[in-house]
């Protein structure tokens, strides 16, 4: 999932959410010059230990970010409530899911309209 920022925006929080079968989730950033940076890396999600994790980092207009979860549904994989059943998305723990939760401040009076683009 990615989204591209249609006006400049300071992102102050990032919050990644998925459910018990998440593994790992990284946020990566490409800015309008073509350079890249990853912003928030989690190696090792654990649905548990749902973390916000603070920051200051100011994006022009132009900037996309790409978030990528991925997903254990192994036997191996100790919070797996059931390995053999097919994962469909939904909102429920034994479902699964992917938000990129984002916290992002704008000056004050700020037109919010037509902020971002979303593409899957």
């Amino acid at each position: 999932m990615d989204i591209t920022f249609l006006k400049d925006v300071e992102i102050v929080r990032l919050r990644p959410h998925a459910h018990v079968r998440g593994k790992s989730a990284q946020y990566k950033v490409t800015y309008p010059d073509g350079r890249e940076e990853i912003v928030l890396n989690v190696p090792s999600y654990d649905f548990n230990w749902q973390l916000s994790y603070g920051t200051s980092l100011k994006l022009p207009k132009g900037t996309r970010m790409h978030f990528e979860f991925r997903y254990d549904n192994s036997a191996k994989h100790k919070y797996n409530p059931d390995p053999s059943r097919t994962v469909y998305q939904g909102f429920q723990s034994w479902e699964e899911m992917m938000a990129p939760n984002l916290g992002f401040v704008l000056p004050r009076g700020a037109d919010v309209g037509g902020l971002m683009s979303v593409t899957n």
